[in-house]
């Protein structure tokens, strides 16, 4: 096991990573609101249209609609605040060092200068 300190995070690449997964989890959390509120808004209509009969449809084409685009929102919203984040914690390790964490090999990978104490890879092994 080894000490290391993160000195700075990749801005994009963890934007990206933070946008996927809250994009994900939106879509998740959302059906759980959206298919309710479709199913109730089928099963009551919103009122008469112009020709005097109910049309449900409607409503549940606005709410499936808000859908979409509060997944979208909430990904771009999680991108920006993730950038943010990461641009202050490089400015605050820059500063006053990092993140320490310990960490362990397990398995030493292809071309790796072997640390003092580690066994050597088995023959063979690439």
């Amino acid at each position: 096991m080894r000490n290391v300190t993160i000195r700075r995070i990749g801005v994009v690449r963890a934007a990206n990573v933070a946008a996927f997964l809250l994009a994900v989890l939106a879509l998740a959390l959302g059906l759980v609101f959206v298919v309710p509120l479709s199913l109730m808004m089928l099963a009551v209509g919103h009122g008469p249209d112009a020709a005097g009969t109910l049309s449900p449809g409607g409503s549940v084409v606005g709410l499936v609609l808000l859908y979409v685009f509060g997944v979208m929102g909430y990904a771009v919203m999680g991108w920006f605040t993730t950038a943010v984040a990461c641009v202050a914690y490089n400015v605050a390790a820059g500063r006053i060092g990092g993140i320490r964490v310990l960490v362990q090999d397990d398995v030493p990978y292809p071309g790796a200068i072997p640390m003092a104490g580690t066994p050597p890879p088995p023959p063979g092994w690439r």
